[in-house]
């Protein structure tokens, strides 16, 4: 492994500590995909409220990604994931607390849109990029997901245990997200300790430094790689939000028996990520040679998964061929997601901007968090569940085309300019 991503056993360990971290602070509002009820009867909100919370969250870690191209250059992204660890430990504790209101959850919402998105995971994504080498960022990304697979999982295990072993009660609940936030906490000062004070900027006084990451942000906007791996990332990005509406397409359309529809769900999470991110990692690296090289490929395949399921009758007798076809479909979902930050450090975009290279990537990429659901929504409501689906699927076959069309482009790039580009 450590050959595979070019790490030695110090750098290892600060990887480790990186990935761990980036899952485990998500935990404290994802437990609610397994303790759904609980959870929102700890906090005494509705489903309503519950949803515009999260709602809330989104909108800030969007929009919260234009300021963060400057401080992700500006600080250094050991500061901000250790903060952002120990702001969100903290609010996880009060979330605990027994005094939350509906009007503090409001409040945590705009904090951990912050602390959770638009300053902390441009900061995990810029720390991989700079421990892994050029020739190993697919590996380190893919790898990232297999790591953060296996954080949810024994998070979800441990938080899931704790619940049943006192009695299904909220106090269960309580107790384990109590003990998540102070995990954070403790997850900061580690991070702090063991990861690295990366530090890129040349000026020596405050106002020095202020300007030389603006004039980063403006050189990584003049980029034209940078745009097409945002538009690359956001055609998975929006496919991956789709990827939700599979379950109920199967239900609805497919009229397809519970048992079934367990089965697929059960392979669509967690197991699917863990090992399709790794997989891809690998190949980019040792396969392809390049991550934009496999996302090609990808964009390809599922363009070819999606035709066929849009083709194909929806009946009875072809239930298993289209059930299988979907799990195909995450899988190549997946692999996409575990390397569609790679290409950052394949294509040469220097360290010293990686922060904000990093924000405006991510900006592009989670842009579909504005218009996704309320568009695939619409759909479903508009029409009858056979036609929207399809229509949906029509949609996802559009923009793994135009990552298609923006990764043969950037391989083009690539493979004329290599690895290094002039960014005066």
């Amino acid at each position: 492994m450590l050959k595979k991503l070019g790490f030695t056993k110090d750098v290892l360990m600060k990887y480790l500590i990186i990935c761990i971290g980036s899952e485990a602070i998500y935990f404290m509002y994802a437990i609610k995909n397994v303790l759904y009820n609980p959870y929102r009867e700890m906090l005494g909100l509705t489903n309503a409220q519950l949803g515009f919370v999260l709602s809330m969250m989104g909108m800030i870690a969007f929009f919260g990604g234009i300021p963060s191209a400057w401080v992700l250059n500006r600080f250094s992204a050991r500061k901000l994931m250790s903060l952002n660890l120990i702001i969100t430990g903290i609010t996880g504790i009060y979330m605990t607390s027994g005094l939350v209101t509906y009007g503090g959850m409001l409040v945590l919402g705009v904090i951990w849109g912050f602390s959770m998105e638009a300053f902390y995971w441009g900061a995990v994504t810029k720390s991989v990029r700079c421990l892994a080498p050029d020739d190993r960022q697919g590996i380190a990304f893919g790898t990232m997901e297999l790591l953060r697979g296996l954080t949810n999982f024994v998070l979800s295990s441990l938080a899931t245990a704790i619940f049943v072993g006192v009695g299904e009660t909220v106090f269960g609940i309580k107790i384990a997200l109590g003990g998540a936030a102070v995990f954070l906490i403790v997850m900061g000062i580690v991070t702090y300790i063991v990861v690295p004070e990366e530090q890129f900027l040349q000026a020596e006084t405050s106002a020095g430094k202020n300007k030389e990451s603006l004039e980063g942000v403006i050189k990584c906007l003049k980029m034209p790689q940078l745009w097409l791996i945002g538009f690359m990332g956001m055609g998975v990005y929006a496919v991956y939000m789709g990827c939700s509406y599979f379950l109920p397409f199967l239900e609805e359309v497919m009229a397809v028996p519970v048992a079934l529809v367990a089965v697929f769900g059960i392979a669509s999470s967690n197991w699917v990520r863990m090992i399709s991110g790794p997989v891809s990692g690998f190949a980019a690296n040792t396969i392809f040679k390049t991550s934009a090289s496999l996302m090609r490929t990808l964009f390809a395949v599922g363009i070819v998964f999606l035709a066929i399921i849009i083709a194909v009758p929806k009946t009875s007798s072809l239930v298993w061929p289209v059930t299988i076809l979907l799990i195909l479909l995450q899988v190549v979902v997946y692999m996409l997601r575990g390397v569609y930050y790679a290409p950052i450090g394949e294509a040469g975009i220097p360290k010293n901007i990686s922060g904000s290279a990093m924000a405006v990537a991510i900006l592009l990429i989670q842009s579909p968090m504005i218009w996704g659901f309320a568009v695939y929504g619409t759909i479903i409501d508009s029409f009858k569940p056979s036609e929207a689906y399809n229509y949906i699927f029509i949609i996802m076959l559009a923009l793994y085309g135009v990552g298609f069309v923006a990764s043969v482009i950037l391989c083009k790039i690539i493979k004329r300019k290599g690895t290094k580009i002039e960014t005066e």
